[in-house]
């Protein structure tokens, strides 16, 4: 099913069929940890508005992030938060549901691949600990882990070690 099958939606947006969402693949119970800059968790994607967030916590009645670690507090992380912060996108590409009621824009259509999956947010990636890390999927049962981090250069020692880690982790 790798074709490019669109439709037009407005002006300006193509959407593709989301046939393993109409099968019933949309990652319900499934937990993704992303480790990438900050996610903007008052972004509509993942917006609660009935569970407050809670950083460095396990958040089982949050709609969209199961634990958000951050080293610092809640003050800090939102005045670090950046309008166009790329763990934002990687988190709504893997799990982004829309929350806002009054859908006249069709945002719907903007959902992650997985909308029914909840985040792990580990942290930004030149904070986390691969101990850290492996230690926090494992506590919270979540065996799917994305990264989306650029380079200007092949890193053969870090390459080698992320490899390691997901071998040693099945």
């Amino acid at each position: 099913k790798n074709n490019f099958n669109y439709s037009i939606k407005g002006e300006n947006l193509m959407t593709i069929n989301r046939y393993l969402n109409n099968i019933g693949l949309n990652g319900e119970d499934q937990i993704v940890t992303v480790m990438d800059s900050p996610l903007d968790f008052h972004h509509s994607m993942f917006r609660d508005d009935n569970v407050s967030i809670e950083l460095n916590k396990f958040m089982p009645k949050h709609r969209k992030i199961e634990y958000y670690s951050y080293n610092g507090d809640l003050e800090m992380l939102q005045m670090s938060i950046t309008d166009s912060e790329h763990g934002t996108h990687v988190c709504g590409t893997v799990a982004g549901k829309n929350i806002c009621e009054n859908d006249n824009f069709e945002l719907s259509h903007l959902n992650g691949n997985a909308p029914e999956a909840k985040i792990l947010y580990a942290g930004h990636f030149n904070e986390v600990d691969s101990g850290f890390l492996v230690e926090l999927m494992k506590s919270y049962n979540s065996s799917i882990f994305s990264n989306s981090w650029g380079s200007t250069g092949y890193e053969i020692n870090l390459n080698y070690y992320y490899g390691l880690l997901a071998y040693s982790n099945p």
